[in-house]
């Protein structure tokens, strides 16, 4: 997997996937969040630690999956940012864990273990900034599924592959993500990373290429012309342009983009996501 600009979702997937791999269940048992064990005893750190390690290899396999498709909000926002994104929608979602499991706790029991509250707000960001491309990619059984439906059957069997354990923290992540897209928190927004601990997630500077040796005579006109050359530039339709504007991109860098990726407006936006 290529998390290329998105240091911080490579960490959360890759670390997810080798506590399923290798912690035992017992180690597990300590790191999650056990409300008895909270209060009655005082680990704190359980409020914490329960986030970042998931129960089962299925449930840290389409949890990576889901990283991996998300890394472009990091690539948007910026990793100082994102983890202010990763910090308020964790706190927020063990906000309403705990309320809730303190006051119904017939009904909300121990949730499950894993990083619910990122990749479902997450989710709330893919479906607000990310437009559909394709409404009619393919029909399932009659129904037809659009480019964004099948990361939605990815978050839908990772909401319920636990039951009511899984459901509860990925519906509070989706609330909790909604909640940092509103202007009710503006607060929310600003939340970032100090500024001094940025180099721990700069990426690393590749050396340049060397170049080859230039030739002074002409290419033969045998050699094709650019393969941009060969295709007819599309322009822009002001729909597309005007799709991408309303998700918070500037105009001009809206049409520029466009008119690069042939009036793709999926390519577009992938494209200003990752700057």
């Amino acid at each position: 997997m290529n998390f290329e600009g998105a240091p911080v979702c490579r960490i959360v997937a890759c670390g997810g996937l080798a506590s399923a791999f290798f912690l035992p269940a017992s180690a597990k048992a300590r790191l999650a969040l056990d409300l008895g064990a909270v209060l009655a005893r005082g680990e704190w750190l359980r409020l914490i630690s329960h986030h970042w390690v998931f129960d089962g290899l299925g449930e840290a396999a389409l949890g990576s999956i889901a990283l991996f498709r998300f890394r472009r909000f990091e690539r948007y926002l910026g990793s100082r940012k994102f983890c202010g994104f990763v910090l308020s929608t964790s706190a927020i979602t063990t906000l309403l864990v705990v309320g809730g499991a303190t006051l119904f706790p017939r009904f909300i029991k121990a949730p499950a273990s894993g990083p619910y509250a990122l990749i479902f707000g997450l989710y709330a960001l893919f479906y607000d900034m990310i437009p559909v491309a394709q409404p009619k990619l393919m029909r399932v059984l009659g129904i037809t599924l659009s480019d964004k439906s099948l990361m939605y059957l990815v978050g839908a069997q990772l909401f319920v592959c636990q039951g009511s354990r899984s459901g509860v923290p990925a519906a509070c992540g989706l609330l909790a993500g909604f909640l940092y897209l509103s202007d009710t928190v503006p607060l929310l927004r600003r939340l970032a990373l100090p500024k001094f601990l940025e180099p721990l997630f700069a990426p690393r500077r590749r050396p340049p290429p060397r170049q080859m040796p230039v030739d002074d005579d002409p290419p033969p006109r045998s050699v094709p012309p650019p393969a941009e050359d060969r295709f007819q530039q599309v322009q822009p339709s002001d729909d597309h342009v005007a799709s991408l504007v309303s998700m918070g991109f500037d105009r001009d860098r809206a049409f520029a983009a466009l008119l690069a990726c042939h009036d793709d407006v999926a390519a577009a936006a992938d494209r200003l996501l990752q700057g």
